[in-house]
């Protein structure tokens, strides 16, 4: 099992145009304040990041940038929104938004940047 999994994510929707991927928050998921700890978030989002930045290119995470806006808590399902911003020829930086629900609120926006090259064999 690999990570993603063992956190109960789901991948939704996965091409080089936009990425979404599901978790709902678990009792084991939780922080001593009893809301969604802020690395399952990053966890989700990062998941997001990964699945579109390698959809069509083999790339590997150079900077990462995570803001919290809303507490998630016991229960919801959030969703991560993956959309490029900029991709180049040998870095690209993604959108990530972290809701609640399908069409709820943002709770968190991730940015990151990859380093990519072509894959092996294209």
């Amino acid at each position: 099992m690999d990570y993603a999994s063992h956190l109960g994510m789901t991948v939704l929707e996965a091409g080089p145009n936009l990425t979404r991927v599901r978790l709902t928050v678990e009792a084991q998921g939780l922080n001593m304040h009893g809301t969604a700890h802020g690395g399952l978030i990053f966890s989700l989002a990062d998941e997001a990041f990964a699945v579109i930045s390698n959809a069509s290119a083999q790339a590997v995470a150079v900077e990462t940038h995570l803001s919290f806006f809303r507490a998630a808590r016991l229960g919801d399902e959030l969703v991560a929104v993956a959309t490029p911003e900029r991709i180049g020829r040998t870095l690209a930086t993604y959108r990530v938004e972290v809701r609640r629900g399908e069409k709820g609120e943002v709770v968190a926006l991730f940015l990151g940047t990859v380093s990519r090259r072509e894959k092996p064999g294209t």
